[in-house]
């Protein structure tokens, strides 16, 4: 005889109210709308799913997306990846790549000859040919050993001096 007031609820959808008064019809039929869950696999799978910075699980994993939101995919092992997913992406596969191995470290031949007046002359002999990359790396080691050396003479004088 008055009119009362419903919700329909069920898992993965959204809830709806309905007022229900003694003029309705003796049914009501009710459409939920489903929920955007989106699965997110990955490549290799294992990877933490982030959101915001925040940890929501570990691929595969199926995340409630109800807008434009951007996730990050990290992995041991494998660059970071982010991508952007919207509701309307129902499943999504990642592939990482793996982070790529140190170059090789250069490594000049050095050959010791005795002269013919009894001194020993040091030969350096480059074991390849180097890139624009490897060169700088190699000058960088080059001034630290350097410097380190200056450093140590250094704090060796000033050691002697005070005592």
């Amino acid at each position: 005889g008055k009119k009362v007031s419903m919700e329909a609820r069920a898992p993965r959808y959204y809830s709806q109210k309905i007022d229900v008064t003694p003029e309705s019809a003796k049914q009501v039929r009710i459409d939920l709308k489903a929920m955007p869950y989106v699965m997110i696999k990955s490549q290799p799978s294992g990877a933490q799913v982030f959101i915001k910075g925040t940890l929501v699980g570990v691929t595969p994993i199926e995340q409630l997306i109800e807008k434009e939101t951007q996730i990050e995919l990290k992995n041991d092992g494998y660059i970071s990846k982010t991508e952007v997913l919207t509701g309307k992406d129902k499943a999504v596969d990642i592939s990482l790549e793996k982070i790529p191995p140190p170059p090789p470290p250069v490594v000049a031949n050095t050959n010791l000859t005795e002269s013919s007046d009894s001194e020993l002359v040091e030969d350096v002999v480059p074991a390849k040919k180097e890139t624009a990359d490897e060169s700088v790396s190699g000058k960088g080691i080059l001034f630290a050993i350097i410097g380190a050396t200056v450093l140590a003479v250094v704090v060796f004088f000033v050691m002697k001096r005070k005592s």
